[in-house]
C-alpha cells in the first residue's frame, strides 16, 4: 500500500513533464480527442528522468499557460498539494500498520481465519468454484479469497514455525496456549473450512500442509485424509489442493493413505491421465510399501495399461508401477501389450520411456520378456536408429550394463516346451531375412542375444553411411565407434583415399 502511494505521487508529478505519445483513444461521446506532444530522444536526461521539451512560454498576465513549460515555483506548489492529497492515505497506512501489529498471536489469528470466510459466505460473495463430492454428499462452494482475508497467513515457513512451537509448549506442558492450538485444529476440521482452505488459495493449501507436516496428532491427519477423500476427484485435478493430497501421501500414514486409496477405486485410470491427479497417483504407488491395499487400484491400471502407455501423463503411473518388483505381474502384462504392436509404440514419444523402463528392470523379473522385447526391435534397427524416439530404444540396448546374457533366458525357461517356443519365436519375428538383407556373412540364431544381432545390423558400410547422414542417429554412431565396431569418419575417410 505504501508503494501504490509512492506511486501516485510518482505518476503524478511526472505528468508536469511532457509525455510521449503511445496511443490515441477515441472517445464514443463524440468529444475531442486529446493529443500528447509527441517525445525527442533528446528529451530523456542522462538520469532516465524524462524531462519537458523546451519551448517559448506563453505569458497571460504572468499566468503559464497550457504546453508550455511551469516554473521552479509552480513545481514546488504542486508538490506542495500533491503531499497534502497523500497525507490522508499516509495516516490510513499507519493506522492499519499499529492494528497488525497489536494483533492476536499468529496463530490464534488463523484459526479465526476458516470462521471468518465461512461467516462471509452468508453474504453472497462470488463463487469461485465449486467443489463436487465423490461420496454422493452435496457440493461446496468456494468462494474468492481476498487479501484482506488472508492478512494473517504470511509464508509456509513462518507456518511450520508457528505450529511447531505450537506443539513444543503443548508437549513440555504449557496449557495457557493449549486452547488456542485445539481452537485452530477444531475450526480446521470443518469440512467447509478444510474444503476452503485446500481449494480457494495457494497460501491456504500451503497452511493445511504446513498442518499436516508439523503435528505430532495422527488422528488429525487422518481427519484431514479422511474428509479429502470424498472430494478426491476434485482434488487431484485442482491447482492447490492436488498438493495437499501428495502431502498427506508423503506423510506415509497407513490409515490416511487408505481412505485416499479406497477413495480412488473406480477412479484410476481417470487419476493417472490428469496431469495433476497422477502426481498422487505415482505417490501412492511408491508408498504402497506401508502395507496400504492397493490391489484394486493396480489391476483397473493393468486392464487400462494399453491406453495408458503412451498417455502424456499415464506413462508415468505405468512407469512408476514397473520400478517395483511388488508389481511384476503388472510388469508382464505391461510387456504384453508393447508386444502387441512394439514397433508402433517405439516411435511414439512418451511410449518409449515405457520400453526403457522394461528393458531396465525386466532381467529380474522376465528374462524371456527382455529377450523378446529386443529381438522385436532388432528387426527394424536401422529404422529405429533414424527415428526421432525410436533411436533412444535402440540406444538403450547398446549401452545395456545390466549383464544380461542368452544364460538368463535360458534358465528361466523352467517349464517343457519353452525353448522350442523362443526359437519359433526367433524364426516367425523376420530378424533372419534382415540379416540376409543387411549382407550379414553369418546367420544369427535363437541363441544370439540381440544386442548382438543390432550391433552387426548396424556396423556394416551401408548402414555406417546411412547413420551417419541422420541427425537422430548420431549418439548411436559414437557408441559404435567408442565399441571399435566401427571406424571413426576421419579414417575411414582416409582408408578410402588411399
Amino acid at each position: 500500500l505504501m508503494g501504490v502511494a509512492n506511486f501516485l505521487q510518482h505518476t503524478t508529478e511526472d505528468t508536469t513533464a511532457s509525455l510521449p505519445r503511445t496511443k490515441r483513444i477515441a472517445r464514443t461521446d463524440g468529444s475531442a480527442r486529446r493529443k500528447h506532444p509527441q517525445q525527442t530522444p533528446s528529451a530523456r536526461a542522462p538520469g532516465g528522468v524524462m524531462m519537458a521539451q523546451p519551448q517559448a512560454a506563453k505569458q497571460t498576465g504572468g499566468v503559464t499557460m497550457p504546453g508550455t513549460q511551469p516554473t521552479q515555483v509552480e513545481l514546488m506548489q504542486r508538490l506542495q498539494q500533491l503531499h497534502s492529497q497523500a497525507q490522508p492515505l499516509l495516516q490510513a497506512i499507519a493506522c492499519i500498520e499499529a492494528q497488525v501489529q497489536s494483533t492476536q498471536p499468529w496463530l490464534m489469528g488463523v484459526a479465526n481465519f476458516p470462521q471468518h470466510i465461512t461467516q462471509d459466505t452468508t453474504a453472497s460473495p462470488p463463487i469461485a468454484k465449486r467443489i463436487a463430492r465423490t461420496d454422493g454428499g452435496g457440493a461446496v462452494d468456494v468462494h474468492v479469497v481476498t487479501g484482506q482475508d488472508l492478512r494473517y497467513l504470511i509464508s509456509v515457513d513462518e507456518a511450520r514455525k508457528a505450529l511447531d512451537e505450537a506443539q513444543k509448549r503443548r508437549v513440555e506442558g504449557e496449557d495457557q496456549d493449549r486452547s488456542t492450538e485445539e481452537g485452530f485444529v477444531a475450526n480446521l476440521l470443518v469440512v467447509d473450512n478444510l474444503i476452503q482452505l485446500c481449494f480457494g488459495s495457494e497460501i491456504g493449501s500451503k497452511l493445511v500442509q504446513a498442518y499436516i507436516e508439523s503435528t505430532r496428532r495422527p488422528v488429525d491427519y487422518q481427519e484431514i485424509a479422511r474428509i479429502l477423500s470424498s472430494f478426491v476427484r476434485a482434488a487431484w485435478a485442482d491447482e492447490h489442493a492436488n498438493f495437499v493430497l501428495t502431502t498427506l501421501i508423503d506423510n506415509g500414514d497407513p490409515v490416511a493413505l487408505q481412505f485416499i486409496a479406497t477413495a480412488l477405486q473406480g477412479k484410476a485410470v481417470e487419476c493417472a491421465q490428469n496431469k495433476k491427479g497422477c502426481r498422487s497417483l505415482i505417490k501412492l504407488i511408491e508408498e504402497d510399501r506401508s502395507g496400504v491395499d492397493l490391489t484394486q487400484i493396480i489391476a483397473e491400471l493393468e486392464v487400462r495399461g494399453r491406453d495408458l502407455i503412451d498417455h502424456p501423463s499415464g506413462h508415468l503411473v505405468i512407469k512408476e508401477m514397473l520400478e517395483y518388483a511388488k508389481h511384476r505381474k503388472s510388469a508382464s502384462v505391461i510387456a504384453s501389450y508393447l508386444l502387441e504392436n512394439l514397433v508402433h509404440f517405439a516411435t511414439q514419444k512418451h511410449a518409449t520411456q515405457v520400453i526403457e523402463k522394461v528393458l531396465e528392470k525386466a532381467p529380474a523379473w522376465n528374462p524371456s520378456g527382455k529377450w523378446k522385447i529386443e529381438l522385436g526391435l532388432a528387426v527394424q534397427a536401422m529404422e529405429l536408429s533414424k527415428d526421432q524416439f525410436g533411436c533412444h530404444c535402440i540406444l538403450h540396448i547398446l549401452l545395456d550394463d545390466t549383464g544380461f546374457t542368452m544364460e538368463d533366458v535360458r534358465q528361466a525357461e523352467t517349464e517343457e516346451g519353452q525353448m522350442q517356443t523362443r526359437r519359433a519365436l526367433f524364426q516367425e519375428s523376420g530378424i533372419i531375412g534382415a540379416c540376409q538383407e543387411a549382407g550379414l556373412e553369418r546367420v544369427p540364431t535363437s541363441d544370439d542375444l540381440p544386442r548382438d544381432i543390432i550391433i552387426d545390423l548396424l556396423a556394416t558400410d551401408k548402414s555406417v553411411r546411412d547413420l551417419r547422414g541422420s541427425n537422430f542417429a548420431k549418439n548411436i554412431v559414437k557408441v559404435l565407434e567408442k565399441m571399435g565396431k566401427i571406424a571413426p569418419q576421419q579414417q575411414q575417410q582416409q582408408q578410402q583415399q588411399q
